[in-house]
């Protein structure tokens, strides 16, 4: 395969935990890029089951750090910790990228230098099964046929805050080391969380059209639905993390907050239909101490 090369590096983190076969499909995304030098760092998370052999194929090509179960976040902040990359991509064991995913986006930070963050889209797959990487489209025109594009954004894109899935993003590593890398608290949407500390922090964002990768939501796994979950108390506590960040941060007349105030709406509103009434409570607490944020 003809490899573009390049003086800049980029570091790929992929935590683990029991995912033998799928990794494996992870990883063999990463080798098939048709950019270099690529640096892969594999956390395997406290896995109890024969991932930890299967990585051992992989010490050649892969930097595998071995950790106490701690989470994806902590995983991923390991795996940050020892990236020495120029850019970095977190990318989910049970996800790919399609194999000029780094070099476009790369070649996208050399195009607009002023960019912390470049996020394309993620293909989220009819089914789990993984075709062809190369036969992956490139395009979100050409979609159809595989899967379908994942949304960009819960609440609103015209602010530019990529809330995606972490496949189709590329951080500049100083960026997300200087903002503190993941918040290990959060059980879901610790990706978006850091979005938007980001966004608060003056971050820019790019987005393009393309294809970098492809998405499996809920294979082997219990994942939230944003669109049914707004009763469940891990979301809660990933929205009153981000409700904190935009207080913290003292953001005055920042059209985000009336990002946060719907889905706060919303939120409350769906635990009242489900009689979840002790967190809608908490919920109206949030969205009452937000609104006095704006008090001058």
């Amino acid at each position: 395969m003809i490899r573009a090369s390049s003086d800049v590096l980029v570091s790929i983190v992929i935590p683990v935990h029991n995912r033998p076969r799928l990794v494996v499909e992870t990883i063999e995304s990463c080798l098939d890029q048709t950019f270099e030098p690529i640096e892969i760092i594999v956390v395997d998370d406290g896995s109890t089951d024969e991932t930890p052999s299967v990585l051992q194929r992989y010490r050649a090509h892969a930097n595998v750090v071995t950790t106490p179960n701690a989470g994806l976040s902590a995983a991923r902040n390991r795996g940050l910790a020892r990236a020495s990359g120029d850019y970095v991509q977190f990318l989910d064991s049970d996800d790919v990228l399609v194999p000029g995913s780094i070099e476009e986006r790369v070649q996208l930070f050399g195009l607009f230098p002023w960019a912390d963050v470049v996020h394309g889209r993620a293909l989220v797959p009819h089914s789990p099964q993984l075709p062809d990487r190369t036969r992956l489209p490139r395009a979100a025109r050409d979609v159809s046929r595989f899967g379908r594009v994942s949304p960009d954004t819960l609440w609103g894109s015209e602010l530019g805050i990529p809330f995606t899935n972490i496949v189709p993003v590329l951080y500049r590593t100083a960026v997300v080391t200087a903002a503190g890398g993941f918040d290990e608290s959060l059980r879901v949407h610790e990706n978006l969380e850091l979005h938007f500390r980001l966004y608060l922090s003056g971050a820019t964002f790019l987005t393009y059209n393309g294809i970098a990768g492809m998405y499996r939501p809920g294979h082997e796994r219990v994942r939230l639905s944003d669109d049914e979950r707004w009763d469940h108390p891990d979301l809660f506590d990933a929205i009153a993390v981000m409700v904190d960040d935009f207080m913290s941060a003292r953001c005055t007349d920042d059209p985000v907050e009336s990002l946060l105030q719907l889905a706060l709406a919303k939120a409350q509103a769906t635990c009242v239909a489900r009689d979840a009434t002790e967190l809608s409570s908490r919920y109206a607490a949030l969205a009452a101490g937000l609104g006095r944020s704006s008090v001058t």
